[in-house]
C-alpha cells in the first residue's frame, strides 16, 4: 500500500470552462451489463464535492481508502473531494481486499481515517476484534446495507449509508446512523436501513407506474 497526497499546480490562464458543460465520462454497466458512457457536468460534480465537504468535514489531518476500483464512480466521488480538503489517499494493493486481517492491519499501520466499502465487506470487518485506531467515518453504498452489518462498529465509528446512480452523479441520498435523532424523528426498525435523504441543492421524488 502507499499513500498518494495532493499536488497543486498553479497555472496562470483563463478558465473559460461553463458549469454545464462536461467535465469526465465514466462507464457503466448499470442493469443491462451493457457499458454505456455517462458525461458528467462541471456543476453536478462541483455540487457533489460540495456536499461531501459540508457533510463530512474532512480536512488535511484524513487520510480515506477506498475499496473498490480505481475506475468506478464511486471512487471520482470519493477521491476529488478529498483531494480538494487536503486530505491523503491510501491505495491498496489487492491482496488486502482479499485478506481481511491484513486489510484491518492497512487501515491501523497507514491511520486512516475514512473507509469507504460496500456492505458486504463492511460486515466482514464488523465482525472482526480489533482496535479501529484512527478511522472515524465508515462509507457504504452499492447494496442493502443491514443494522446487522454494523452493530459493532457504530461504538466507535460513524456510518454512512448512501445511495446513487452513475447518472445521477453518483451519490444522490446519504444518512448518518450514528448520529443524534433530529427532534420528532421516529427510530428505524426496519433491519434493512434507509438511504436517507437527498444530498445538498438536490431534490428527490418518489414516483408510481404512472411517474
Amino acid at each position: 500500500a502507499f499513500i498518494l497526497l495532493p499536488v497543486i499546480i498553479i497555472i496562470n490562464c483563463k478558465n473559460k470552462t461553463k458549469p454545464g458543460e462536461a467535465a469526465c465520462v465514466i462507464y457503466t454497466s448499470g442493469s443491462t451489463g451493457e457499458p454505456k458512457g455517462i458525461v458528467m457536468s462541471h456543476r453536478n460534480i462541483v455540487n457533489l464535492v460540495y456536499s461531501f465537504i459540508r457533510s463530512y468535514n474532512p480536512g488535511p489531518g484524513d487520510k480515506i481508502l477506498p475499496l473498490n476500483s480505481i475506475a468506478s464512480a464511486s471512487f471520482v466521488g470519493e477521491i476529488l473531494p478529498i483531494l480538494m480538503a487536503g486530505g491523503g489517499i491510501v491505495l491498496a494493493e489487492k491482496e488486502y481486499f482479499l485478506e481481511i486481517r491484513k486489510l484491518t492491519e492497512l487501515i491501523t499501520t497507514y491511520g486512516v481515517t475514512i473507509l469507504s466499502t460496500v456492505p458486504s465487506m463492511i460486515a466482514r470487518i464488523n465482525a472482526q476484534p480489533w482496535n479501529p485506531g484512527r478511522l472515524r467515518l465508515l462509507l457504504s453504498g452499492g447494496e442493502a446495507l443491514t443494522a446487522g452489518d454494523i452493530d459493532h462498529l457504530t461504538e466507535t465509528v460513524t456510518i454512512v449509508n448512501g445511495y446513487g446512480l452513475t447518472e445521477s452523479t453518483i451519490c444522490s441520498t446519504y444518512i448518518i446512523l450514528n448520529e443524534p435523532a433530529s427532534p420528532g424523528s421516529a427510530p428505524q426498525k426496519n433491519p434493512v436501513i434507509s438511504v436517507g435523504r437527498p444530498i445538498i441543492n438536490t431534490q428527490v421524488y418518489i414516483l408510481d407506474r404512472h411517474m
